[in-house]
């Protein structure tokens, strides 16, 4: 997704179209190598961010600040920028899209609406960058700013015990949650591995060799170009209407407790287990 970016868009009945961004999130315990996971994943793309870096400070060492904002900066991967930076000076200039990579999630939802004094909508924006939705923003003295086709990707690791953050300012029922694809173990522990081992390059370089191709050999370099629309076959869309069917029954099974009768259910939950344990230790 990070090396086609807004290039391609994906279609189920050759009308509707959507864009491959993705919100997504490691879960595990402490050191079970979800950052380790997380930087195989983007080896090449990564790299390619490094070079990148080093390439604008070659060009921008003797830049007076004038210059300096003037320039235009190409990105892939970044770890942390403000919102409105990111719209207005990267996005712009960037219309294939850029992936943030973090350690832990919770970075992304601590760094929202650090700009503003009162709340701000920095959440708002992200439930529609998530689809593709234009960005536009008006201004003083007739100055309209906008961004067709935004396309940015969040991943990043969390714990269990973290997990209920991502639940506060309502966030559970506005649909923040919804777009962020969560990837469980099915065995949680802290792996074992040895200091001498390393992965075979004959399966890492798969995965390294496909980024680059697509990354190379999907050109998107303006916001005016079409993005190539690939139209989904019956059996994948038989695959993904089951996907859609099973979850959908799960979350419309899913009673919407208010915020009072949520804290009553989670600590009503937490004085039986107190009291349970106390009956266990006067034993």
């Amino acid at each position: 997704s990070s090396a086609i970016g807004g290039g391609y868009m994906v279609s189920t009945n050759g009308v509707d179209m959507f864009p491959l961004a993705f919100y997504s999130s490691l879960v595990g315990m402490t050191s079970s190598a979800k950052s380790l996971t997380i930087k195989k994943c983007f080896s090449f793309l990564i790299d390619e961010q490094v070079r990148i870096d080093r390439q604008w400070k070659e060009e921008t060492a003797d830049m007076k600040q004038q210059e300096l904002e003037a320039k235009r900066m190409k990105t892939l991967i970044y770890r942390d920028s403000h919102l409105t930076t990111l719209l207005r000076s990267v996005l712009p200039y960037n219309p294939k899209g850029v992936t943030r990579i973090l350690d832990e999630l919770i970075e992304w939802i601590n760094s929202m609406n650090q700009l503003s004094k009162k709340e701000g909508i920095d959440e708002q924006i992200w439930l529609s960058t998530w689809d593709g939705v234009p960005y536009s923003a008006i201004r003083s003295g007739n100055q309209k700013f906008t961004i067709e086709k935004p396309f940015i990707g969040i991943i990043g690791g969390i714990q269990y015990q973290k997990l209920k953050e991502l639940f506060k300012n309502d966030r559970g029922f506005s649909g923040f949650i919804s777009r962020i694809l969560f990837a469980v173990p099915e065995v949680d522990e802290i792996p074992l591995i040895h200091p001498e081992y390393s992965m075979n390059l004959a399966i890492s370089s798969i995965n390294e060799t496909l980024q680059k191709d697509l990354y190379n050999r999907i050109a998107y370099n303006s916001y005016d170009e079409k993005p190539f629309v690939v139209k989904s076959n019956a059996e994948a869309n038989k695959l993904y209407y089951a996907w859609v069917i099973k979850h959908t029954k799960r979350i419309n099974a899913i009673r919407e407790f208010d915020q009072k009768e949520l804290e009553a259910a989670i600590f009503g939950k937490m004085k039986n287990y107190i009291l349970r344990i106390g009956a266990i230790l006067a034993l």
